[in-house]
This record gives structure tokens, C-alpha cells and sequence, in this order.
């Protein structure tokens, strides 16, 4: 998954992008989770490109186990994954911990 998270962090950094932007409107309700087709389809719009196993290993890691969609499947945390892609931009809550060491963070 490391390296997976490595590719998607490097193809959102060379485009510029914040994954957020295309995974929210998935979320309806706001509850912080997608299915897997939404999540694929929000990376694939991005620009990132993955295979299937990259992609299962991705929703895998960030499985939301409490919310399946209609076919079984648990939900993905689209709102964590991208906070851990997003640490390539920014250091999030750094308001709450300004004596933070950001260039050991990422």
C-alpha cells in the first residue's frame, strides 16, 4: 500500500490537484465515505491512473467496515485518504500545534 499511496501522492503533486475536489460530491451525506466505484472514479478523474489491484488495495487500507454499499462492499474513507494524500501540500491542524516540526512530518 506504501507504494501505491507514493504513486497517487506523486501524480496529485505533478497535476497539482487536491483529490478532495473530485471525491466530495460522491458524498451526499457528508459522512466521509464512498463505494469503491466512487473512489475509483474520483482517482481516474484526477488524472491518477491505478490498476485494479492498486485500486482494491487502496480501499482495502482505507475501508470504512461500518457502511457497505449495495453490493456488500465496505465503503472507502475518501476524506482520510485524501488528508494522507494532501500531507504533500500542507501539514493539516498545524493550528493546534504550531511548534511542529513540518519538514519531518510528511
Amino acid at each position: 500500500v506504501g507504494e501505491v499511496l507514493k504513486k497517487v501522492k506523486l501524480a496529485t503533486r505533478k497535476r497539482q490537484v487536491r483529490l478532495d475536489e473530485f471525491m466530495r460530491d460522491y458524498d451526499k451525506l457528508r459522512h466521509g465515505a464512498i463505494t469503491r466505484h466512487q473512489f475509483d472514479t474520483g482517482l481516474s478523474s484526477a488524472g491518477v491512473r491505478l490498476s485494479a489491484a492498486e485500486t482494491n488495495a487502496l480501499c482495502e487500507a482505507w475501508a470504512y467496515d461500518a457502511t457497505v454499499d449495495a453490493a456488500g462492499q465496505p465503503m472507502v474513507r475518501w476524506q482520510q485518504f485524501c488528508e494522507d494524500v494532501d500531507a504533500i501540500f500542507t501539514v493539516n491542524h498545524l493550528e493546534a500545534d504550531p511548534d511542529i516540526d513540518v519538514l519531518g512530518v510528511t
